[in-house]
């Protein structure tokens, strides 16, 4: 993840996989 405060918590919660694979 790349973002920060609760966006990252979202994208990581939304995306976890996806987040995984981006990075």
């Amino acid at each position: 993840s790349c973002l920060k405060g609760i966006e990252s918590v979202k994208a990581n919660a939304a995306g976890a996989v996806v987040d995984d694979k981006a990075v």
